[in-house]
Formats: structure tokens, C-alpha cells, sequence
């Protein structure tokens, strides 16, 4: 028989002895460590962002035997037992899961993370909005209705005094005129403004001296077929923070004026009239004089404060109004947990894009409601709620509902709830179709407990913990606020029947109360539409404003001037004056 080579056969419990067993010098044998199983994830770490593209997953076990799933899928290890693989998402978050294994030895971990960056970094510090051409000429119509009130006798006669002329006077006792218009035109750097009245009637009574010298008073109608003034209007804000205008040197164009004197032939009083007394030149400086030489005018105190929300810090302040041909544009500063940031003039105003064109755009950060939710806002939330009579047994059929849930104590003092949100948090504004705002809490923990019988109060006995990730999406169904609420991901923690050990029957109490909670979540949601409205949270807004409409127009990603996406931010357009319908 040849031998080229040799094969050694060894038997299973042989391979075992010398795999621990090692040649010594002198031909003695030592042993050999048994390799340990070490599992250590460097990326990714608790509520970590992803970043641009897929999340990186990265670790080692220590030995080059072990076996990695991640995701339940392998993943090759090298010599030393270091890994890496992406892993894509197809949502807001992502839990982690990762099982190592060496021989008898295993390990898992589960670590929620977040697709994209992190919004609280990219956070400008500012709430910008914009009031589009759209808006202005709405407004305009609501300007035209505040004028015309304005427009009284009371406000006339003190508008033009009483005239004194060589031989004759008048004084204004009436007026009427078509409603006023109102047009609001934004430019470079200012805003123009075009009021309008026709059809004018100014009502006087003449006194002139008749021919034996005896004064005599006639009534006199002026009819003045169209009066405008055009004036530029510059918006400014003060060093206190409030918002000022400015107005600039206005033009007044006035059809000439028909003097009527009624049933007595008093035509001689025209030429009289015409020769002493330019009535053009005495309406027009009347209407320039109670607009211009008045300086900035502030429309009210100043927009700047600080004051505490819920255990956070919350500054606002006014902090710019612009003006160009997109509409007018206001700044206002927002600091969260700290003051307002001092430079915002990089902030970009939303761009008041859509069809129907929106009244107002306004600039949604995501890092607004993630720095709130970060805040001590969610941990309101964290508390033991005991639940005695009704409410109590609601929750105890929900629980006995679940797979061995029959092991549950029938008699009971109460039920116990506790929800801890957890520390990986996000929330963000939809940029396109779906919710309004989209809130996420992959790893907030449910416990359920039970309080025996003839006990009143905690401490409550545990019976079930389990991890849950919660989405909560806030919509809006017409101007009603719509609640929608969803745990589709969960791990049990700990549970008080037995036979639920074994992953498989964990996983079924898991899916079963996510199932729940979220049919049970769903239904108080949709309930919320009943009791929160928008129109009615908002409508104080419009006091004096009876034309005031607000809607929710849809959301889109916002994009400077140039077109480029604003990382993280959000452009919602609103409809303040009924002038469209939402979007759909």
C-alpha cells in the first residue's frame, strides 16, 4: 500500500481531549484555554443616528470561533472575532438586535437606533415664517374691512376741520363711500400699500354772506368719484423686540370734485368756491397729514421673553422682519433650554411653495420636538398609575387577553401601569404625505402589575414588563387634530406565567400586546379629533379678524432659495382666510 500520505482518523471524544491539550518542552502536555465568549459592540451605541447612509454595526466576541447574527442574519468574523456589516432602514428607527455564540456560551443585545442625523444638532435656533403674496392680498380684503370702520363721521370731520375762507366757510357733517380696497404689494425692501375708496360723499354746510351781508348756510354735497394713496411701508423691530412701521412719502391720486348744491340754484357759489379754495390740494394734504410725518409706529409690545415649560427653559424673541417680491419674512429667535442664539441671520425663510399657494409658510425644525422631547416633558409620563374598580379590570382583561394570561390573579385590589418612554427619543415633521408630526419611542417600557386583594395602594406586585416601540403620528382631518398610535416592535422583559421562557411563546405574548396596545392606543386617538380642534385652539388669533380661517395646507420638505434641501427642516403651509381648500 502506498503512502503518499497519511490520514488520521480521531474519534469525537479524542479531537476534544487534544484540542485542550498542548506539547510542553520536554514532551510533557499542557492545557489550553477554553476560548470565553466577550461580546463588545462598538457602533452602534444607544439611540444612535445613522447619518447619511446605511448604520454601521461593528464589535468583537473575542474569538474567531463565535458565530454573529445581526438582524437574524450571519455575519463574518475574523481571527480576532471582530465584525462589521450595514444594516438599511425602511422607517424612522431601527432596534438592533444582535446574538453572538461560542460553543455553549451566547449573548444578545438590542439597541434602538435612528435613521438620518441627528435633528438636535442641526437645530437653528429660530421658528422662521412667511406671510406670501398669497397671504398679503387676503389680508389686504380683511385691511379693507378695518378701514372702512374706521372711515366714521366722527373720524372725517376730525380728518378735515372746518374751513375759513374771505367771505365764506364750511365744515364736512357726512360721509359715505363703496367699501375701501386694500392692496399689499411686497418689493426689495419695503411693502407697498394702495388704499382705494370710490363713490365718495362728503356732506357740508356752506356759509357764505349773503347779499344784504347776513351769513347763510346751505348744505353742500362733494362728490369725488375715485381718492387713492399709495405709500411705502417699511418693517422694522425695535431694540426692544417689538415689531415697528415705518411709513415712507406717500402719493394721493383724487378725481376732481363735483360740488352739488342740491334743489336751490346756488351755481354762482362754484366759481366763488373754485377761485378761493383748492379742494383737490385740501383732501389730499388731509390724507398725506394723518399718514406721514408720524414716524415709526410700533404695532405692539415687544415679542421677547423667557419663562419655563415644564422643567425647560423656553426663550423667544422677535428677532427680524424682511421684506422682498416672496412675501414678508419673520424671524422669530427660539431658544430651548438656554437663551435665543445670538446670530440668526443665516436662518432661511421658507419659500411659500405649493398649489394652492399657502397664506403662511412656516419653517418646522425637526430639532424643535426633539429638543422638547428631551426635555423633562416625556418623563411626566414615568409614574406608577393605580388603577382600583372599572379602569382597573379594563387593564386586567387586557392582560389576561394575552397567551397565558389566564395565569393572572382573577381577584385583585386594582391594576398598576407604568410607561417609561425611554431615553432614545425622536420626533419629526412629515416632509410630504402622512402624519403632521411622526413621535418615536422604540424602547419605551410597559409594566403591568396587580395589587392583591384587600390592597388599596402601591407597592403593586409585578406580573409582565415588555419593551415596546411606540409611534405616535399627529395629523390633521380638517382643522381636527388626529391622534394615530402604533407599537409594531416589542421584547418581553419579564413575565409572571410560566412556560414563557422559550423565545418563540415570548415573541407570541409580544405580538399579542402590541396588537393590543395598538387597537386600544388607536381607538382613544382617533378620539382626539372630537375634542381638539385647530380652529378652535387658534381662533383667539383672530380677535378683530373676522375673516380669519386657519387650515393646515400640507407639509413638504422645505428648500432654500436656490432649490436645496434644508437638512432636517420642514416647510408647512397654512391657510389663514378661507381662500382654498387644504391640500389633499
Amino acid at each position: 500500500m502506498p503512502h503518499d500520505s497519511l490520514t488520521f482518523r480521531f474519534r469525537p471524544a479524542l479531537m476534544a481531549a487534544l484540542a485542550l491539550m498542548g506539547c510542553a518542552q520536554g514532551g510533557t502536555l499542557t492545557s489550553v484555554p477554553i476560548p470565553r465568549l466577550d461580546l463588545v459592540v462598538d457602533s452602534p451605541v444607544y439611540g444612535q443616528f445613522a447619518g447619511p447612509g446605511d448604520l454601521r454595526v461593528a464589535g468583537s466576541t473575542g474569538s474567531g470561533r463565535s458565530i454573529v447574527l445581526v438582524e437574524g442574519v450571519p455575519v463574518e468574523v475574523d481571527a480576532e472575532g471582530r465584525f462589521e456589516t450595514f444594516v438599511p432602514y425602511d422607517r424612522a428607527w431601527r432596534i438592533i438586535d444582535i446574538e453572538a455564540s461560542l460553543y455553549e456560551d451566547a449573548a444578545s443585545v438590542r439597541i434602538p437606533t435612528f435613521a438620518g442625523l441627528d435633528p438636535a444638532e442641526s437645530w437653528p435656533g429660530a421658528l422662521p415664517l412667511r406671510l406670501t403674496p398669497a397671504g398679503l392680498d387676503a389680508l389686504g380684503g380683511l385691511l379693507g374691512g378695518l378701514v372702512d370702520g374706521f372711515l366714521t363721521e366722527e373720524a372725517i370731520t376730525g380728518l378735515i376741520p372746518p374751513v375759513q375762507q374771505d367771505g365764506f366757510s364750511f365744515r364736512v357733517t357726512g360721509f359715505s363711500a363703496s367699501p375701501a380696497q386694500v392692496a399689499l404689494t411686497p418689493r426689495a425692501t419695503d411693502l407697498e400699500a394702495s388704499f382705494l375708496l370710490s363713490d365718495i360723499l362728503l356732506e357740508l354746510d356752506l356759509t357764505f354772506n349773503g347779499l344784504l351781508g347776513n351769513p347763510n348756510t346751505v348744505p353742500v354735497g362733494l362728490g369725488i368719484e375715485e381718492a387713492g394713496l399709495t405709500l411705502p411701508i417699511a418693517l422694522q423691530v425695535d431694540a426692544a423686540g417689538a415689531p415697528v412701521i415705518a411709513p415712507g412719502e406717500g402719493e394721493v391720486e383724487l378725481s376732481p370734485p363735483e360740488i352739488a348744491f342740491g334743489q336751490a340754484d346756488l351755481s354762482f357759489l362754484t366759481g366763488l368756491l373754485g377761485n378761493n379754495l383748492d379742494l383737490g390740494q385740501l383732501i389730499t394734504d388731509a390724507l398725506l397729514g394723518a399718514v406721514q410725518g408720524q414716524g415709526p409706529i410700533s404695532l405692539g409690545a415687544p415679542i421677547a421673553f423667557e419663562t419655563d415649560l415644564l422643567g425647560t427653559q423656553l426663550a423667544l424673541r422677535l428677532d427680524d422682519l424682511v421684506t422682498d417680491p416672496g412675501g414678508v419674512g419673520i424671524l422669530l429667535g427660539l431658544g430651548l433650554g438656554g437663551p435665543v442664539p445670538d446670530d440668526l441671520s443665516r436662518i432661511p425663510f421658507p419659500v411659500g411653495a405649493g398649489e394652492p399657494p399657502p397664506d403662511l409658510a412656516v419653517g418646522l425644525h425637526d430639532g424643535l420636538l426633539t429638543l422638547l422631547l428631551q426635555s423633562d416633558l416625556l418623563d411626566l409620563l414615568e409614574q406608577d398609575i393605580v388603577l382600583p374598580g372599572f379602569p382597573g379590570e379594563f387593564i386586567g382583561n387586557l392582560v389576561r387577553g394575552l397567551p397565558g394570561g389566564t395565569q393572572a390573579p382573577l381577584e385583585t385590589g386594582g391594576w398598576c401601569l407604568k410607561l417609561d418612554p425611554g431615553g432614545a427619543r425622536l420626533a419629526r415633521f412629515a416632509k410630504g404625505e402622512g402624519p403632521l408630526v411622526g413621535v418615536y419611542l422604540p424602547d419605551a417600557v410597559l409594566d403591568f402589575g396587580y395589587l392583591p386583594v384587600g390592597q388599596s395602594a402601591a407597592p403593586c406586585t409585578p406580573w409582565l414588563s415588555a419593551s415596546v416601540a411606540l409611534e405616535v403620528g399627529l395629523g390633521l382631518d380638517g382643522t381636527e387634530l388626529d391622534l394615530s398610535i402604533a407599537a409594531p416592535e416589542g421584547s418581553l422583559l419579564a413575565y409572571g406565567a410560566d412556560g414563557y421562557d422559550d423565545p418563540v411563546n415570548a415573541q407570541r405574548v409580544v405580538d399579542d400586546l402590541s396588537a393590543r396596545l395598538s387597537g386600544l392606543l388607536g381607538l382613544l386617538g382617533g378620539l382626539g379629533g372630537d375634542f381638539l380642534d385647530l380652529g378652535s385652539l387658534l381662533g383667539g388669533l383672530g380677535d378683530g379678524l373676522d375673516g380669519l380661517e386657519i387650515a393646515i395646507r400640507g407639509t413638504r420638505q422645505a428648500v432654500d432659495v436656490n432649490g436645496v434641501p434644508i437638512e432636517g427642516m420642514a416647510e408647512v403651509g397654512i391657510g389663514l382666510f378661507g381662500s382654498a381648500e387644504p391640500a389633499q
